[in-house]
């Protein structure tokens, strides 16, 4: 509802708004291991690859991410761009990727599997 009012407005005042299209996404090179940020034995690192396959520039999504154990969901949590960027880019270039990489504090022998989804 608010991005057909904006297109509206855009189309009135000459503009163009970034594409959001969650669809353009994929979540390749998943992978999680024990944590060589933090190295107390009691922290992972995930790292992922965040790829755009659109041939239009993309905003970032947020990210959510689910830590599942032997036989449950550990935790979860949702990352904002600026969580999982060192510099201030609100959009992936067509045709790109971006690795991105969270440390939490969960034991590696304690992961099954991890996985990452993106949302706005």
């Amino acid at each position: 509802m608010h991005a057909e009012r904006l297109q509206s407005v855009c189309a009135v005042a000459a503009c163009s708004l970034p594409s959001a299209d969650l669809t353009a996404f994929t979540i390749t090179n998943l992978n999680h291991k024990s944590s060589k940020i933090k190295m107390d034995g009691k922290s992972s690192d995930v790292s992922a690859t965040l790829n755009n396959q659109s041939a239009k520039a993309q905003l970032y999504p947020n990210v959510k991410v689910s830590v599942y154990g032997a036989n449950d969901m550990i935790g979860e949590f949702i990352a904002t761009p600026a969580d999982y960027l060192l510099s201030k880019q609100s959009q992936l270039a067509a045709d790109s990727s971006r690795n991105i990489l969270f440390t939490i504090p969960v034991a590696n022998r304690q992961i099954r599997e991890v996985t990452i989804s993106p949302l706005y």
